[in-house]
């Protein structure tokens, strides 16, 4: 019989080897976002305009649509990677003698997966524009040229949070007063240092809870699939208070639908209830 150990270790082993497939998509769409800003500000840069611009420099509709297909096709992907595992625990659970058969375009994939997509897309979303703003409106400030202001703008300062953009400013300025002796080419280097990493922890951590959200929902549409009826939660070794107090609580498969991730990064997750309806 498959152990709940067993069942965990799967599953985040699942979770583990498809967090880099989003992570370079969500590179990908922060690429797409960075390639309309640039076109957009050459055509529409006026500095005594520049709040209006900053506000809707991009057509933001067209551009999720763009983001929706890059985005949809790996998580639907992930959720059909978990949905088949669901499959498979329940078939060593019980020794059943069946093919794997998780269709995962079915239409409540199908919208799970559109949910998904959308709330990625508006977190990646909701801190760009404040960057955006950001950076226009200081660029012009300094004096910048439109060429110069979109010439600046670097793919990871749209996927910085804007309190780490502002770090990264203020990091410069402690440069520019504190090492007087560094060239402009080596302070800009710094800084682009700094931002990668702040640019990576930041992605690295969406990236992680959104294919932990994927998984969660493919597992539970698995096993939903397969006639189970409900699951148990299982808290990850060393997992913080509010997980830790949920381990072992039971759910009907359709109400956990939407519980994991608990928070960002959550490595948590459910295996069918052996018990009672396997």
């Amino acid at each position: 019989m498959t152990s709940k150990i067993d069942i965990f270790r799967s599953i985040r082993s699942l979770t583990d080897r498809n967090t880099p497939a989003l992570r370079i998509k969500i590179r990908e769409s922060l690429n797409l976002m960075r390639d309309e800003l640039l076109k957009e500000m050459k055509r529409k840069f006026v500095k005594d305009r520049a709040n209006r611009i900053a506000d809707g420099i991009i057509d933001w509709d067209a551009l999720n649509t763009k983001q929706e297909t890059l985005l949809k096709s790996v998580i639907l992907g992930i959720m059909d990677k978990a949905g088949k595992l669901a499959f498979g625990i329940k078939k060593q659970i019980k020794k059943l003698d069946f093919e794997i058969g998780f269709d995962v375009v079915n239409v409540e994939a199908v919208k799970i997966a559109e949910k998904i997509t959308s709330e990625l897309i508006t977190l990646i979303d909701s801190e760009a524009k404040k960057n955006i703003k950001y950076l226009i409106r200081n660029g012009i400030k300094d004096g910048k040229t439109m060429s110069e202001v979109a010439k600046g703008i670097r793919l990871e300062q749209l996927g910085l949070t804007l309190r780490d953009l502002k770090a990264s400013a203020n990091y410069e300025a402690w440069l520019l007063i504190n090492k007087p002796k560094l060239s402009a080419k080596e302070i800009e280097r710094r800084v682009g240092v700094y931002e990668r990493r702040k640019y990576r922890k930041r992605c690295d951590l969406i990236a992680r809870t959104e294919t932990s959200r994927a998984v969660s929902e493919g597992t539970i549409l698995g096993y939903k699939q397969t006639g189970v009826k409900r699951v148990e939660f299982l808290a990850a070794a060393g997992s913080c208070e509010e997980c830790g107090s949920l381990n072992g609580t039971t759910y009907n498969v359709n109400a956990a639908s939407g519980i994991i991730p608990i928070h960002p990064a959550c490595r948590c997750c459910f295996a069918p209830l052996i018990q009672r309806d396997i």
